[in-house]
């Protein structure tokens, strides 16, 4: 949905604009002069340009004057003539940011609320480390006691304290800080000769190509170094004059060490570095270059980290500055660096450091799902580029989640979503690790109940080149059928998640939930079925052989959760899909469902928005088809003319779509025998060959419908649908039957805030379909649905789950409720959410559990 843009983005845009743009690299920033009001000088004005650039077409409609008016107003807040950028941070910091004991929080003041919905865009923006660091350069000596900011006022930090949460829409790849992040880029792969190559799968780079990248990011992790040993130096030996007039003689006295060989290779390699980091990549500059110099003054390229400490000690610096993941030694660094711009002009040190925090800055929102790229395809881009920056982190990423997901709140309950295997053992390896890290956790900190989801993924494609075909497209030389390609390979993660349970059944201590998610619209509910009743059929098996064996066991079989009803074409399409998992038995009573906006979406503000919609043939006539089975069931009143309105667009296109003219009732039977995995096993799916040998019945309807292509073709054509105040009115009937038939069925809501801001471009909190869905004031109604709240991908989204209840609780204050009624609220979804865990009690896990044998043996 298109929505006017956000005054605090902008503003937040333009504060961060000389810290993390490319134009600011460019032209190497490192103060901000104002001559006089309106007048910049020559630096100052190019930077403003460009961000005036970058803004028009974002603004929607916002004048040059008043872009200009903005950018003057973030760039010297205080009306100063000139201001440098250390300068300029802390004072921004000290405004907003407070030091309480071992936290950095908001202040807790009359604008908290306002503060709040300012900081959530700029934390999208910039790392927040960079203003801790600089709050404390600006207040004192001492280094920050962390680097992650604490955004709950004091009576919401009691709440969040007082009884235990639960996370339940966490994905495993992305449950990381961006500090933890970074902290592998500088002490760990920036080591690594092949990181060029790693990076050859993101098309859409930053500086141009992954080659370029690579390189950005080893010079970035030498010069770091350089800074790090300047200010050591300092500390150590006192003054020993600027940066320029120390490095070279630093350079002639090391270079020797690290190649006694060719000092003057290693010096040249230095030199290749800085330049590479201040002015941009270098031609005949290679990653492999720098990385080695890298490996000479960082030592050789160590073993992947094991746990959060080891990995602190990765860092080069540490012997310095302490081997501590809270704060991590990058914060650390920042605030001995900003102070000592604070306190000494030094140009050469502030080149050198500001164009490094830029680099890292950039990766940031490289890294970090940016306001106005909404849907599910850009989402995807991003998660997909951590892939290489986390690889080394694979076994950190559950005492990864604990910690991230821990801070603020007390946790008592953690999902973590992983892929599907592809051999059982990776299954049974996951489940001992998790449970592994849950113990250790436990004896430092407190016991929390821990579970796996196995993450079933959509995809939208397959193949490669000039082979690529839509998983929709039947043209499957091997399955010869839609979608066969795309349920084959889940068919087959299924099968490994039931050899893995038949071989060892106590796994669904662990392993506790079915999911499905992704690239929602790419892949229909029916092609899902197959491998999820095989899956849940296993842990059927499973239940009952642990209650054999332990008739005293909680368990239970898998619980599933389907991503739905956020992303789609229409507002009746996203209904439509979440009412086919309750439809077909998908999910169940206790069962839970991911994101489902489209329940609390505005209709008649949709309907605005939306007055013509384009989409694909088949895709509309499904809508049609679900409408009238509503109409015909009795689950939707059917207004006057209403009824055969759609009797009739549905016979037109089911008529195209078929080639020939067609009974509706047919077309309606044959629709829901799709979603029978008997019916589709009986056609062979995910293989189908044969048509039934009777041309007349509704099997055939279904064969045709899988397999001919010329329905196929028809049925992608694009229409355009305009919506009539006949459907807003059913939308509006539907959105009401569905959400009391899902509170009826105990089903929860997963609600993530931030994931579900950026995928489904709303302007704010203030708009989030939560709020409509579990209503502030007033007795709870048949239709007020259960819902949690959770951080989803906390390195994507920049969150974490306190900051997810944070952001709700702000929302609620600024929309006019008072204190009480906003913390009852966050503490019903606090409740319900717990509620609504899949996760078993970690006391119930035999520790026997760890002692698997084999367990890597493929089975």
């Amino acid at each position: 949905m298109s929505h006017p843009v956000s005054a605090s983005y902008l503003r937040a845009v333009a504060a961060t604009w000389p810290f993390v743009s490319r134009s600011a690299h460019r032209l190497r920033i490192t103060r901000l002069v104002r001559w006089t009001p309106g007048v910049l000088d020559p630096a100052t004005h190019d930077l403003a340009a460009d961000l005036a650039d970058w803004l028009q077409p974002r603004c929607r409609g916002l004048s040059l004057d008043a872009l200009r008016a903005l950018t003057e107003q973030a760039f010297f807040p205080t009306g100063q003539g000139a201001v440098s950028l250390c300068s300029l941070l802390a004072e921004t910091a000290q405004a907003h940011l407070l030091r309480t004991g071992g936290r950095v929080t908001l202040a807790a003041d009359a604008r908290y609320a306002e503060r709040l919905a300012e900081l959530r865009w700029l934390t999208l923006l910039m790392p927040a480390d960079l203003s801790i660091a600089a709050l404390y350069a600006a207040q004192g000596s001492t280094d920050p006691p962390t680097d992650s900011l604490s955004l709950s006022d004091p009576p919401l930090h009691r709440l969040l304290a007082e009884r235990p949460a639960a996370e339940t829409h966490l994905h495993a790849g992305a449950a990381f800080s961006f500090g933890t992040i970074w902290t592998s880029i500088v002490g760990f792969l920036a080591a690594d000769p092949m990181l060029a190559n790693k990076l050859l799968r993101e098309r859409a780079c930053l500086w141009g190509e992954p080659a370029s990248l690579s390189a950005m990011l080893v010079a970035a992790a030498v010069c770091r170094l350089f800074l790090g040993a300047y200010l050591c130096s300092l500390e150590q030996q006192g003054d020993r004059g600027t940066f320029d007039r120390w490095l070279v003689p630093y350079l002639d006295r090391v270079s020797p060490l690290l190649d006694p060989s060719r000092p003057r290779r290693a010096t040249s390699l230095a030199h290749a570095a800085l330049s590479t980091l201040v002015l941009g990549p270098q031609d005949g500059v290679p990653a492999s270059r720098l990385s080695l110099l890298f490996r000479r003054l960082a030592g050789p390229r160590p073993a992947p980290p094991a746990s959060l400490s080891s990995l602190a000690a990765l860092d080069p610096l540490s012997s310095w500055l302490g081997a501590h993941q809270d704060p991590w030694p990058e914060c650390r660094l920042a605030t001995r660096a900003i102070r000592y711009l604070i306190d000494r002009e030094d140009p050469a040190f502030a080149d050198v450091f500001w164009q490094y925090e830029r680099v890292r800055n950039q990766v940031f929102q490289f890294l970090v799902q940016q306001p106005g790229t909404a849907g599910l395809d850009w989402f995807q881009r991003h998660y997909d580029r951590l892939a290489p920056f986390r690889a080394p982190l694979r076994r950190l990423r559950f005492e990864s989640a604990l910690d991230l997901e821990s801070r603020d709140i007390h946790l008592g309950s953690l999902e973590v979503r992983v892929s599907p295997p592809c051999v059982s053992s990776e299954l049974v390896d996951d489940a001992r690790q998790l449970e592994r890290t849950a113990r250790e956790w436990a004896a430092r900190h407190g016991t929390v109940d821990v579970g796996l989801l196995v993450h079933f993924l959509k995809q939208r494609e397959h193949g490669s080149g000039k082979r690529r075909r839509l998983h929709s497209d039947p043209r499957q030389l091997v399955h010869g059928c839609r979608f066969g390609a795309w349920a084959y390979r889940a068919l087959r993660e299924a099968l490994a998640v039931e050899r893995a349970l038949r071989h060892r059944p106590e796994l669904l201590l662990v392993v506790r939930g079915l999911d499905v998610a992704s690239s929602e619209l790419s892949v229909p509910t029916w092609a899902t079925l197959p491998a999820l009743r095989l899956a849940r059929r296993a842990s059927e098996y499973a239940a009952d052989t642990l209650r054999r064996r332990r008739p005293d066991s909680p368990v239970e079989p898998f619980r599933t959760t389907y991503h739905a009803g956020e992303e789609y074409v229409r507002l009746v399409d996203g209904l439509r899909r979440l009412h086919e998992l309750i439809e077909y038995g998908v999910v169940r009573s206790g069962d839970r469902l991911g994101h489902a906006t489209s329940l609390g979406d505005d209709v008649r503000g949709w309907s605005r928005s939306h007055p013509c919609v384009s989409q694909a043939r088949e895709d509309r006539l499904d809508d049609l088809l679900w409408e009238l089975d509503r109409y015909g069931a009795g689950d939707l009143p059917a207004a006057a003319g209403r009824v055969a309105t759609v009797r009739d667009e549905a016979a037109a296109h089911g008529r195209v779509i078929l080639g020939r003219l067609v009974d509706l009732a047919d077309l309606s039977a044959a629709r829901r025998l799709r979603h029978d995995v008997d019916c589709l096993q009986r056609l062979g799916f995910p293989f189908v060959r044969s048509s039934p040998a009777d041309a007349g019945s509704l099997l055939q309807h279904v064969h045709a419908h899988l397999t001919d292509v010329g329905q196929y073709l028809r049925g992608r054509e694009i229409v355009s649908v305009e919506v009539s105040p006949g459907e807003t009115s059913m939308l509006q009937d539907a959105q009401l039957w569905l959400r009391r038939r899902i509170a009826s069925l105990g089903i929860a809501i997963e609600s993530n805030p931030s994931s579900n801001i950026l995928i489904g471009d709303f302007p704010s909190m203030a708009e989030h379909p939560s709020l409509l869905l579990c209503p502030l004031d007033g007795p709870r109604s048949p239709e007020h649905v259960l819902l949690s709240i959770n951080a989803d991908d906390p390195v994507t989204f920049a969150t974490r789950l306190s900051d997810e209840m944070a952001f709700v609780y702000g929302s609620l204050l600024r929309s006019g409720a008072s204190n009480t009624a906003a913390l009852a609220w966050i503490g019903a979804r606090r409740d319900e959410g717990f509620g609504s865990r899949f996760t078993l009690p970690l006391g119930s896990l035999p520790l026997t559990f760890l002692a698997l044998s084999n367990p890597r043996q493929r089975t």
